[in-house]
This record gives structure tokens, sequence and C-alpha cells, in this order.
């Protein structure tokens, strides 16, 4: 049973199954803001995914808001410093909160 829990497998009706559990977690940028801000209000302590200009990012923070455009979705319209604007279907995201790591991941310090 564990085996199938790791793998995602339900092993009963109503069971968590993991592999949806963390695709839920995975941002589409051609969705509205409120979808998107919604998700990342969900899932922000645990972090969302998200692949922005072929970088996998996980984001804990953003703040989201509806604005006509015409950038393609899920391009960085500005930057500064450790934050970064995405375009999304009908609006921006402020990406405020992100890293390359994802939460809870081993990272080694090879410094000597």
């Amino acid at each position: 049973m564990w085996r199938k829990w790791r793998r995602g497998c339900s092993t009963r009706p109503g069971f968590f199954n993991a592999s949806l559990f963390f695709a839920e977690r995975v941002l589409d940028f051609t969705q509205p803001a409120s979808l998107i801000m919604r998700q990342i209000r969900a899932f922000g302590d645990i972090e969302c995914k998200a692949t922005i200009n072929e970088t996998t990012i996980f984001i804990h923070r953003a703040k989201g808001w509806v604005e006509p455009h015409s950038a393609r979705h899920g391009s960085v319209v500005h930057s500064s410093n450790l934050e970064m604007v995405v375009a999304a279907a009908d609006g921006f995201i402020a990406i405020t909160e992100w890293g390359f790591n994802a939460p809870g991941s081993i990272i080694l310090n090879a410094r000597q």
C-alpha cells in the first residue's frame, strides 16, 4: 500500500491521491488572474509550481490584478530585484516570494 501511495495511486475510493494534489499546484498563466491567485492563496504555504521562460520556480506569495494587455501569457513583463510581473490571460501576477528549489528539498552547499 505504501508503494501505491508514493506513486499517487489510490488504494481505495476516497483515499488521498498524491498525483492529483501535485497537479493542482501547477500554475497555468493562460487562466484568468483571479483563478491563478486562488491557487496561490490555497497552496502558497506549500508553494505552487510555475514555468516561466522555460525555468521552473516555486511561488510562495504573489499579488494579482485584472488589466487589459497584449503581452503573451506567461511572459515576464517587468522585473526588479527579486520580484517579477508575469502576464496572465486577463491581467498580471506580481510574484513577490519565490525560489528555484522545491519546498523540503535538500540543498548541498559544498564550499570549502
